[in-house]
């Protein structure tokens, strides 16, 4: 009876030390395609300590899990970003749900991104909050190519309806007017021309201009948009930022047109 006892002993502690490491594999596993996911992975207590970090958290940061263990507060957003943080954070604690939210965060980086945010709290079996698990999905590119979708159907509706009123008005100064303003509008822009490019005697081109914005501010700048409403406004200097663009026939950019050199 004693061998018999001591056999069922033995099968018992080989079937427990199998079972704890298959729970160690799956573990192991499981900690693994967290480190390795391509979306940031992070994991705090109750007093908002990070016990555990993904190598795309690190990346961000640019900290090592073992630099960030243990560190209250959020060290993934900016400094003024971290209050929208803790505040779902707590949203995500008082309702005992995963809140799930699309953010614009600058990252501590200084990189700014559009995510898919889910922030799921832990509580234990007696319901005591025990930390949050956060996990940060980038749709940046995905809403750039919506955002980029969206803004060419509003550039052929644009296009349309100038066409139609082509077809339907002999005004082309309300043409170019409405046209203006749509671009303006899909654009964010303030101000702007719509203009013709046409070459002089000497071959040389010009932009005769059709749509123009009223910015007149003294006596000269309102001189000139009475030329442009007469239909007389036509810009032949090639040593400025819209002869650059005449001359090299590419877009030209410019942030401070004050100093820029090409601006003449």
């Amino acid at each position: 009876a004693r061998e018999q006892y001591q056999s069922m002993l033995t099968e018992h502690a080989a079937i427990l030390e199998k079972t704890a490491d298959a729970l160690r594999m799956k573990e192991q596993e499981q900690s693994t395609l967290l480190a390795n996911l391509p979306d940031i992975v992070w994991m705090r207590d109750a007093e908002s300590r990070y016990v555990f970090v993904n190598s795309a958290f690190e990346l961000a940061t640019g900290l090592s899990a073992d630099e960030i263990r243990s560190r209250a507060g959020d060290l993934l957003v900016a400094e003024g970003e971290a209050p929208g943080c803790k505040a779902d954070d707590r949203l995500a604690r008082d309702s005992g749900q995963a809140l799930v939210k699309e953010k614009r965060l600058t990252l501590g980086n200084g990189e700014t991104r559009i995510y898919l945010t889910t922030r799921t709290p832990l509580f234990d079996d007696s319901g005591e909050f025990q930390g949050t698990i956060g996990v940060f999905h980038d749709i940046t590119e995905r809403r750039r190519t919506e955002e980029a979708v969206w803004q060419g159907h509003r550039l052929l509706d644009a296009i349309n309806a100038a066409l139609s009123q082509y077809v339907s008005d002999t005004d082309p100064r309300a043409l170019f007017d409405n046209l203006l303003a749509d671009f303006l509008s899909f654009t964010g822009s303030e101000y702007g021309l719509i203009g013709e490019v046409l070459n002089d005697r000497e071959g040389q081109p010009f932009l005769r201009v059709h749509a123009l914005t009223d910015i007149s501010w003294d006596e000269e700048s309102r001189a000139m948009f009475e030329k442009f409403k007469r239909g007389e406004l036509e810009f032949h200097r090639r040593g400025t930022l819209l002869g650059e663009v005449l001359l090299s026939g590419k877009p030209v950019i410019a942030n401070d047109t004050g100093h820029d050199p090409r601006s003449g």
